[in-house]
Protein backbone atom coordinates (compact mmCIF):
# COMPACT_ATOMS: atom_id res chain seq x y z
CA UNK A 1 0.00 0.00 0.00
CA UNK A 2 1.20 3.40 -0.83
CA UNK A 3 1.96 5.84 2.36
CA UNK A 4 2.79 8.89 2.87
CA UNK A 5 5.26 9.21 5.59
CA UNK A 6 7.67 12.19 7.00
CA UNK A 7 11.23 11.78 7.98
CA UNK A 8 14.26 13.62 8.10
CA UNK A 9 16.37 10.29 7.60
CA UNK A 10 17.87 11.79 4.60
CA UNK A 11 20.35 14.30 7.20
CA UNK A 12 21.74 11.50 8.61
CA UNK A 13 22.81 10.11 5.00
CA UNK A 14 24.95 13.05 4.38
CA UNK A 15 27.19 12.61 7.55
CA UNK A 16 26.67 8.11 7.35
CA UNK A 17 25.36 5.84 4.85
CA UNK A 18 22.17 4.02 5.57
CA UNK A 19 19.08 2.86 4.59
CA UNK A 20 15.62 3.44 6.22
CA UNK A 21 13.00 0.98 5.83
CA UNK A 22 9.55 0.72 7.28
CA UNK A 23 8.06 -2.92 9.29
CA UNK A 24 4.54 -3.38 9.03
CA UNK A 25 2.96 -4.14 12.78
CA UNK A 26 -0.44 -4.35 12.25
CA UNK A 27 -2.49 -7.48 11.81
CA UNK A 28 -6.47 -7.69 10.50
CA UNK A 29 -7.04 -10.72 11.53
CA UNK A 30 -6.21 -10.04 15.43
CA UNK A 31 -8.09 -6.25 14.85
CA UNK A 32 -4.66 -4.37 15.42
CA UNK A 33 -5.44 -1.86 12.63
CA UNK A 34 -5.52 1.74 13.83
CA UNK A 35 -2.97 3.96 12.58
CA UNK A 36 0.09 5.80 14.33
CA UNK A 37 -1.50 8.73 16.62
CA UNK A 38 -4.56 7.39 17.39
CA UNK A 39 -5.24 6.13 21.29
CA UNK A 40 -6.68 2.87 19.52
CA UNK A 41 -2.74 2.35 18.28
CA UNK A 42 -1.97 -1.08 19.12
CA UNK A 43 1.28 -3.70 17.58
CA UNK A 44 1.29 -6.67 16.73
CA UNK A 45 4.38 -8.12 18.72
CA UNK A 46 4.96 -10.88 16.64
CA UNK A 47 5.91 -8.47 13.81
CA UNK A 48 9.47 -8.24 16.05
CA UNK A 49 10.70 -11.66 14.76
CA UNK A 50 10.73 -10.11 11.14
CA UNK A 51 12.30 -6.65 12.12
CA UNK A 52 14.66 -8.53 14.32
CA UNK A 53 15.74 -10.87 10.98
CA UNK A 54 15.92 -8.01 8.94
CA UNK A 55 18.66 -6.27 10.82
CA UNK A 56 20.73 -9.47 11.30
CA UNK A 57 20.21 -9.74 7.74
CA UNK A 58 21.62 -6.36 7.49
CA UNK A 59 24.46 -6.74 9.80
CA UNK A 60 25.39 -10.21 7.84
CA UNK A 61 25.59 -8.63 4.41
CA UNK A 62 27.93 -5.89 6.04
CA UNK A 63 30.20 -8.39 7.11
CA UNK A 64 29.24 -6.27 11.05
CA UNK A 65 30.09 -9.75 12.89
Amino acid sequence: ALMMIGEDFSHYLKVRPGAFFLTGCGNADKGITAPHHNPHFDIDEAAFKYAASEFLKILELESVF
